[in-house]
């Protein structure tokens, strides 16, 4: 069974593998243009797409303004995740962010009280050294290094697999971070978006950040994540999926009807393996865009990871703090 329709057996993570319908206009004019995008890395191509496809891209709640530029208006208040989903599951042991790298024989887990490690068959046991509040993101750096960011607690680091943790950078302490992501290419290159401050950027592993001025100054996002082939993916509550090849300026729309985007993980080494948590469902495609498979909704799916060892490993978290796991590209889930 994989990541779509539920099947019959009594996980509720068991699901067979179903094609997500687009608009005829977005796959016949849109799609192979996102394609160059993202496997090409044809960086003009980000300014030059018409406003239809745009439009088409983003539905009917999208709007253009400066000849096709989209703007997302910023949220009031921004919410990690809709409402709805808060009031059917109470948010005591929601999981916001999975990250490992030893095979998943260990997790990193980003909660609403900061960050957990959990082992197959065990229960979750905070980090008493790391961040005291709500953990949004926990994204790999390389070797034993790890970063975690979340609401009003900037971005954290731990060079030690996890055990203890410190703030990466008087630069983004107490910042809002709503996305982090480290460049499997290069782990020195940090990303992280923060609400009401866009989209920044470290070049020397976290410790001095600088601002990348450009579509995310005026659009809100949710979550981020690097490709293996360096495209920088992000969330969007209004346009979907979102993908950028200029380190963060402009972005595209390459998957919509997508709801509220909760987590994005890419694998580290193979650029077209992508799972997404959002609204709608989990989405996953093994063949960069080309195709997508998509879960139950009524599963709320919060957290996602793909092990930087094996993209056939993944890894998912839920509102109700239940943790699953795939070592078969998604075909199959079994309960952590």
């Amino acid at each position: 069974m994989g990541v779509g329709q539920r099947g019959t057996d009594a996980h509720p993570f068991a699901y067979s593998i179903v094609p997500v319908p687009v608009s005829v206009i977005f796959l016949r004019t849109a799609w192979p243009v996102v394609l160059g995008v993202l496997r090409r890395g044809l960086t003009c191509l980000l300014t030059a797409l018409p406003t239809i496809v745009l439009l088409t891209a983003c539905g009917p709640s999208g709007s253009t303004q400066g000849g096709g530029t989209i703007v997302v208006p910023l949220p009031a208040t921004p919410q990690p995740e809709p409402s709805g989903i808060a009031q059917l599951q109470p948010n005591l042991k929601h999981i916001h962010a999975i990250a490992t790298r030893d095979g998943g024989h260990h997790l990193l887990l980003g909660t609403h009280t900061g960050i957990a490690t959990a082992t197959p068959g065990g229960s979750p046991q905070p980090i008493a050294t790391g961040p005291k509040g709500d953990v949004l993101q926990l994204v790999h750096g390389g070797g034993s290094t790890f970063f975690a960011a979340g609401h009003a607690i900037g971005v954290w680091i731990s060079n030690d697999d996890g055990v203890n943790w410190g703030m990466a950078s008087p630069d983004v302490a107490g910042f809002d971070v709503h996305g982090l992501a480290v460049d499997p290419r290069n782990h020195t290159d940090v990303y992280a978006y923060a609400v009401g401050k866009g989209v920044l950027v470290s070049s020397d592993a976290g410790l001095h950040w600088t601002h990348r001025a450009g579509f995310a100054d005026n659009n809100y996002l949710t979550g981020l994540t690097v490709t293996g082939d360096g495209t920088l993916l992000a969330g969007s509550p209004e346009l979907g999926i979102l993908a950028s090849t200029d380190r963060g300026v402009n972005f595209v729309p390459v998957r919509n009807a997508t709801g509220q985007v909760y987590s994005l993980a890419s694998a580290s080494t193979n650029g077209d393996v992508v799972i997404v948590a959002a609204q709608t469902g989990l989405f996953l495609t093994q063949d960069g865009g080309k195709n997508w498979s998509v879960g139950d909704p009524n599963v709320a799916i919060t957290g996602v990871a793909v092990d930087p060892a094996n993209s056939s490993h993944l890894y998912a978290g839920t509102a109700d703090g239940t943790l699953s796991t795939s070592t078969d590209g998604g075909t199959t889930w079994v309960t952590y």
